[in-house]
């Protein structure tokens, strides 16, 4: 995606953000040549399949888990909209993420235990799973750094997507 972006419509991305110290907000100029690329940095548990293993903290279990990609991502596209049809509420929340990306838990893959085990699970093996998950997933590191032009202050923040970055200028 990135990189259609810059070979469609340059390297540049101008977004506008404010100082973390004294709020001042200011156009920012992204350059997405200079995005780094995180490596997966763990090794699956089998070779060349999309399953990791992460011991949570609490209950000390062994999560199996995999990132989630494009087939994934229809998938649950398909199922909010026929929940919608049905008129039934669907939440895109944390539980349901990692209802989601939990593939089995102390060896267990029954989808309604790993469902009651997430809706039951102790808070912070909830957030460290979800920060093992987002430290460690592959992809393009979508986070700059600037210096406030008011009170020289140095930024980071997360690149967001907007419309500007598919139809710059628009």
């Amino acid at each position: 995606m990135v990189s259609i972006r810059i070979t469609g419509y340059g390297s540049d991305y101008n977004v506008e953000h404010s100082c973390k110290k004294c709020s001042h907000n200011q156009p920012v100029t992204v350059n997405l040549t200079e995005l780094s690329i995180k490596r997966l940095q763990h090794e699956p548990v089998v070779t060349g399949k999309n399953i990791f293993s992460f011991e949570l903290p609490v209950t000390k279990k062994t999560v199996h888990f995999k990132y989630l990609n494009g087939h994934d991502d229809k998938e649950e596209e398909v199922k909010q909209k026929r929940l919608t049809k049905l008129n039934m509420n669907y939440e895109n929340s944390i539980t349901n993420f990692l209802e989601r990306i939990i593939v089995s838990i102390d060896g267990i893959e029954d989808k309604n235990k790993i469902s009651h085990f997430v809706k039951n699970m102790p808070a912070l093996d909830s957030r460290k799973l979800r920060l093992f998950i987002n430290e460690s997933e592959p992809g393009i590191d979508m986070s700059w750094q600037y210096e406030c032009k008011k009170c020289m202050h140095q930024n980071g923040f997360s690149i967001p997507i907007t419309t500007e970055f598919f139809w710059p200028n628009s």
